[in-house]
């Protein structure tokens, strides 16, 4: 009796068995491979191998078997935002190998739900998904009972396990004791930045300790979780550990400069503070961590100590909430969509220029060149002309902010003028991004 040679596609894939694809092409067949698991792409991902590798495909059908259309950026792909894919199986962890960003990567482990055929999605790309519950150990965990009582019987479950629980994730707003996030773009470009959305897994208090219920009167405790659906576990805690990858030179915050002295690798370190210097962006938005991004932690117990916070620098035990610093301290605004130009004004609320104006498009952070603007005051100035009181956004530059970006009164770009330094944008012509909230300093009857 001849064994038959053609297995359908989900036979393969329970048999563990790796079907070649000519052309290195996904084509999924709804008659012979269905996953009722789904989830929805939030921000553009590449596609990996088992290898840890971003890889290239010629095609690939969505969860509703239609073509998708893909972005093919040098020898890898990028599937757009809004893809909605099956998968099968939990997220695995994958060492990771990243040659296309600045988002270095070098056999780091990370988590990636397996869309089959041998490909895989980070899962930090991955909004919540519509699959069962699952939660991923980074410690050796015993079982307790309802009462926080060990279970002696059962067998401890171990490092690295990824387990399906009872119960939902849900989205919130505010940091919980644990708690995860995923991450979207904007979808009009792959951006640097991408926005926060946090969630997290109900979890029962017990003798003053977290535990995540695992089956009936089976509980292990919160803090020995890594990943909540395959993302990264975060902590209102005000401090987390951290061991460097390579050796850091400290930096001083004060000074703004390194200080001459090093931590070593694979040195812990205590840190109670984890900070972005991108300036203006929103505080539920949060960036890459790339070679170039300015992101540090504070070691905790020195005055002014502090290492890079980039992936290809550290690991981390558990993240603990980002402080955008320039936000703590200014004040950022940008036009409301619709306004190519702003008119620049005198403290007399009169148009100071017939041929110059703010390059409106270049204060929206949805695109590619962004610059925030940074405003020192909300002031009522009467408006002779109008015969009103308006409010106004007081603006003084200095440094880097003098070469703000100009256009003429055809919206054409013209060259910066660092003397264009103190003036005043209408109010009613932009909103709010980040940092401290102004109020007016004055009332409509004040004199300018």
């Amino acid at each position: 009796m001849k064994i038959k040679k053609l297995l359908t596609l989900s036979t393969m894939l329970v048999l563990g068995i790796s079907p070649a694809f000519i052309n290195n092409q996904i084509q999924v067949n709804a008659e012979t491979i269905k996953s009722k698991n789904t989830f929805t792409l939030e921000i553009p991902a590449y596609i990996y191998k088992k290898d840890g590798k971003q890889t290239h495909v010629d095609e690939i059908t969505d969860a509703n078997g239609n073509s998708v259309k893909l972005k093919q950026t040098g020898d890898v792909t990028l599937i757009p935002k809004g893809t909605k894919l099956q998968y099968f199986g939990k997220p695995v962890s994958l060492k990771t190998y990243i040659n296309t960003s600045q988002q270095t990567s070098n056999g780091d482990l990370k988590m990636y739900f397996n869309i089959g055929h041998g490909y895989y999605i980070n899962a930090k790309n991955v909004g919540i998904t519509n699959g069962p519950t699952n939660i991923t150990l980074d410690h050796n965990s015993y079982i307790y009972n309802s009462n926080g009582k060990r279970n002696k019987h059962a067998k401890t479950i171990k490092k690295n396990t990824t387990l399906i629980v009872p119960g939902k994730f849900q989205k919130i707003t505010k940091p919980t004791k644990y708690y995860s996030e995923y991450l979207s773009s904007s979808g009009i470009k792959f951006v640097d930045w991408q926005k926060r959305h946090r969630f997290f897994l109900k979890y029962t208090t017990i003798n003053g300790k977290q535990f995540y219920q695992i089956g009936k009167n089976r509980y292990i405790k919160a803090n020995n979780i890594i990943y909540l659906d395959g993302k990264p576990m975060y902590t209102n805690a005000k401090e987390t550990t951290i061991v460097l990858k390579s050796g850091q030179q400290i930096v001083n915050m004060n000074s703004n400069s390194e200080s001459g002295h090093y931590y070593h690798k694979g040195q812990k370190l205590k840190v109670d503070k984890y900070v972005s210097t991108f300036r203006g962006y929103p505080n539920d938005f949060w960036f890459k961590t790339g070679i170039e991004d300015g992101v540090f932690y504070h070691v905790k117990g020195t005055k002014d100590n502090w290492v890079w916070g980039r992936v290809s620098e550290v690991n981390v035990k558990r993240n603990i909430e980002p402080i955008n610093l320039p936000n703590t301290k200014n004040t950022f605004m940008q036009f409301k969509p619709g306004i190519p130009k702003g008119i620049i004004y005198n403290k007399n609320g009169e148009p100071k220029y017939s041929n110059k104006f703010y390059n409106a498009e270049s204060t929206n952070y949805y695109k590619f060149g962004y610059y925030p603007l940074a405003v020192k005051e909300l002031k009522y100035i009467y408006v002779a002309k109008d015969k009103k009181a308006e409010l106004f956004y007081h603006v003084q530059l200095t440094g880097d902010d003098l070469y703000l970006s100009l256009v003429n009164k055809d919206g054409n770009q013209i060259s910066t003028d660092p003397s264009i330094n103190d003036f005043y944008l209408k109010a009613d012509n932009l909103q709010y991004v980040a940092g401290i909230k102004l109020k007016p300093i004055n009332t409509p009857q004040a004199k300018n």
